[in-house]
């Protein structure tokens, strides 16, 4: 009989969590179907109260626009401070500055690259002189090689006629 109990209580619990099951299963599948249902409007159409219906599509840009190009001034373009614009709305023409940037960082940006061309001329000069030197020794080897050449060759010679 503790057998018959036993199995009957295992059977029960089984049938239990079958049901639970099913019920949570159902209950999935109801708020997927719900979460899936599709309105009858879509989002780029709606209708109005006379019934008509409105269709959005497309993109929104400005009728007459420019992009805007910043002259860069090496690396440090981007530090640049701006120090003046122009008003919001006011109509320019094809070369109207339209933002002054603070003269004293571009200012700062030229006497620093003015310097570093100083510097690399400076550098450019010494490797020229370097180069020269280098090249008027060279010429004297050889000189000096060829004299000793033309030296050995007149004592070969000499060696060759005493014998």
């Amino acid at each position: 009989k503790r057998n018959g109990r036993k199995e009957n209580r295992k059977r029960g619990d089984i049938m239990k969590r079958s049901q639970l099951y099913s019920l949570f299963s159902v209950v999935l599948v109801a708020a997927l179907l719900f979460s899936c249902k599709r309105s009858s409007e879509s989002e780029s159409e709606r209708r109005t109260s006379d019934g008509s219906v409105i269709v959005e599509t497309g993109e929104l840009a400005a009728v007459n626009s420019r992009s805007v190009v910043v002259s860069r001034y090496g690396r440090q373009w981007y530090q640049m401070k701006i120090v003046g614009l122009l008003n919001h709305g006011e109509i320019v023409k094809k070369g109207d500055s339209i933002a002054q940037l603070d003269p004293a960082d571009i200012n700062k940006y030229i006497l620093e690259s003015e310097s570093n061309l100083e510097t690399q001329l400076a550098v450019l000069e010494k490797l020229y002189v370097e180069q020269e030197n280098k090249k008027q020794e060279s010429e004297s080897k050889i000189r000096n090689e060829s004299a000793a050449f033309d030296l050995k060759k007149i004592e070969w010679e000499a060696s060759r006629f005493e014998s």
